[in-house]
């Protein structure tokens, strides 16, 4: 909750893969209110674009995958820099 800015919810982690390599990296949606709940990190969504809701709705993308920042040393999560919308979920 440190940012000034949304975060990014994008689609397939593009703006961690695609922009550095100059490629479009389009936003589905823009969160922020980050908070802790339950040992879960909750966002809300500020606004969705047409396309990014359209996809969600008809299920075209269906879970979402964080990007974090962590400690090297101590291993502990210290930011989220992007939000993917993903076609399937990963159990861990």
């Amino acid at each position: 909750n440190n940012r000034e800015a949304d975060l990014v919810l994008d689609w397939e982690h593009a703006t961690e893969l695609k922009a550095p390599e100059g490629d479009k990296a389009p936003a589905a949606a823009w969160l922020h209110q980050f908070r802790l709940e339950q040992g879960a990190v909750v966002a809300s969504i500020r606004s969705w674009t047409p396309d990014g809701e359209t996809a969600v709705r008809n299920r075209e993308y269906r879970y979402i995958s964080p990007v974090l920042l962590y400690d090297r040393t101590t291993m502990n999560v210290v930011g989220i820099t992007s939000v993917g919308l993903v076609g399937r979920q990963i159990d861990t």
